[in-house]
């Protein structure tokens, strides 16, 4: 099984009840950019909803991917429940970069 920076295991699968986003912030959009753009990022959420850990996954380029860290790590969740415990889990999450 997978494990946070700290060691605790990572929970997935059928009988994990995921984390569900609490709080989200807009991204920043870079300067210089237009246009709509998508960030996949993979993260870790610990057992108190925080984001533990974050990877990009699929970018636009690599002007996005600060932003989109930055939007991420402010995230909160309602943390990953199994047999009615809250535990670390992992997912992945698109972040939306929109041009009004």
């Amino acid at each position: 099984m997978p494990q946070t920076n700290a060691g605790t295991p990572i929970y997935r699968g059928k009988d994990v009840k995921p984390p569900r986003i609490l709080y989200a912030t807009e991204p920043v959009s870079p300067r210089g950019t237009q246009g709509d753009a998508i960030v996949i990022v993979h993260i870790i959420v610990n057992e108190k909803g925080l984001v533990e850990q974050e990877k990009v996954i699929r970018s636009p380029g690599p002007e996005f991917d600060a932003p989109a860290l930055a939007a991420i790590r402010q995230y909160r969740f309602s943390p990953a429940m199994h047999d009615k415990q809250a535990v670390p889990c992992e997912m992945q999450v698109t972040i939306s970069f929109r041009h009004l």
